[in-house]
C-alpha cells in the first residue's frame, strides 16, 4: 500500500521562554518548532510528527524538511524505514504504519509531574545540576520537604555531575524519597552500581543498535525512552529488553505537539507500562496542533496553524 502524504510544518509558542541545561549550558526556546505529516491510506487519514529537539536531536528540522523532501514514494509505503533515515523522521514513518495495526486508544496514562512540587502525582520529576552541588542540595532538601508520604521524587541532571557530587547528593538527602536519579554523572564509565536508583536516558541513545546493550545498563532501576529522539522501533526493542530484564521503563516525550503526546499515551498502554510516564509536558506549549483525541489538558486550546509545504506522495 502507498499512502497519499502531505508535509506541513507548524510554530507553536511555549507558555513562557523555557530554559533547560545541556552538558552545563543553559538554553532558552521560545517557540517550539516542528513538522506534520499528514498520511491518508484510503478512507482513513492520521497524523504523525516530526519534532527534533535542539540542543538533544543531532538533526535540525531543516535537514529533516529536506531528506523528506528527498525521499521517494516506496520510502512511505513500508513500516520498517530505513536506518539512514534521522530518528525524528524515522519515528514518523514508522508511527503511522503502527497506528494502522494499533488505532490510538482513547485514554491518558498516569504521568509523572514534570517540575511542579504542588502536584499531587506519585512521581514528581525535579531538574538539577544548573548550580554548585551545595546549592542543588539545599533545593531538593526544600522540595523533598514538601513531599506527601505517597509521592517520590526523580532527580534529572542531564550528566552534569561528577562521582563526588553524586556521592555528596547520596549523603546528604533522604534516599527513600528518592525514585531514581536520571543521568547523574558527565562520564557513565565512573558509574559504579552501589544500591543508588539510576536512571539511564541519553546514555541509551548513544547505544549501536546493532550491537547487544552492555550489562552496566541493566543495573539501572528505570530506562527513559524518548522515541522521538530514537525512533519508534528502537524504543519498543529497547522497551521489551527492559521488561524481559525486570527494568522500569519511562517512556518521555521531547515537549512535542499533542499529536505525539496522544500516540505515546496510547504506546504505553500497548506496551503495559506501568511507572508514571515522563508526558507531562504539553502544559508548556500554548495551543493544540488538531482536534483532541484525548483529553490531555483540562481547558481546550485553539488549533494552532499548521503550512502545506510540499505532497510527498
Amino acid at each position: 500500500m502507498i499512502p497519499k502524504v502531505r508535509l506541513l510544518e507548524y510554530e507553536i509558542p511555549f507558555t513562557s521562554p523555557f530554559v533547560f541545561n545541556m552538558g552545563g549550558k543553559r538554553k532558552t526556546l521560545k517557540t517550539r518548532q516542528g513538522l506534520l505529516l499528514h498520511w491518508l491510506f484510503g478512507d482513513q487519514s492520521l497524523y504523525t510528527e516530526i519534532a527534533p529537539l535542539p540542543g538533544f536531536s543531532n538533526e535540525t528540522l531543516e535537514q529533516c524538511k529536506q531528506q523528506l523532501l528527498m525521499l521517494n514514494s516506496g520510502d512511505f509505503s513500508a513500516s520498517a524505514s530505513p536506518n539512514h533515515l534521522y530518528p525524528s523522521v524515522r519515528f514518523a514513518i514508522e508511527a503511522a504504519w503502527y497506528q494502522l495495526e494499533y488505532p490510538l486508544r482513547s485514554k491518558a496514562v498516569r504521568s509523572c509531574s514534570l517540575m511542579d512540587k504542588s502536584s499531587e502525582s506519585h512521581r514528581i520529576k525535579i531538574k538539577a545540576g544548573h548550580q554548585s552541588i551545595e546549592n542543588d542540595v539545599l533545593s531538593l532538601k526544600s522540595v523533598l520537604a514538601h513531599l506527601q508520604p505517597h509521592q517520590k521524587l526523580r532527580i534529572d541532571t542531564n550528566r552534569t555531575w561528577v562521582i563526588e557530587e553524586l556521592e555528596t547528593l547520596q549523603q546528604a538527602l533522604n534516599m527513600s524519597q528518592i525514585d531514581y536519579v536520571e543521568e547523574p554523572l558527565k562520564c557513565i564509565d565512573h558509574y559504579q552500581p552501589n544500591g543508588l536508583p539510576i536512571a539511564f536516558d541519553e546514555s541509551l541513545r548513544e547505544l549501536d543498535p546493532q550491537k547487544p546493550v552492555p550489562e552496566i545498563f541493566f543495573t539501572a532501576k528505570a530506562w527513559v525512552l524518548k522515541p522521538m529522539l530514537s525512533g519508534l522501533q528502537r524504543t519498543i526493542e529497547l522497551a521489551q529488553l527492559a521488561r524481559e530484564r525486570g527494568i522500569a521503563c519511562v517512556l518521555s516525550s521531547s515537549f512535542e505537539s499533542n499529536v505525539s503526546l496522544e500516540f505515546y499515551h496510547s504506546l504505553a498502554q500497548d506496551l503495559e507500562l506501568t511507572e508514571e510516564q515522563g508526558l507531562d509536558t504539553l502544559k508548556y506549549l500554548a495551543k493544540d496542533l488538531q482536534p483532541a483525541k484525548i483529553t490531555l489538558r483540562e481547558q481546550t486550546v485553539p488549533m494552532a496553524d499548521c503550512k502545506e509545504i510540499a505532497r510527498l506522495c
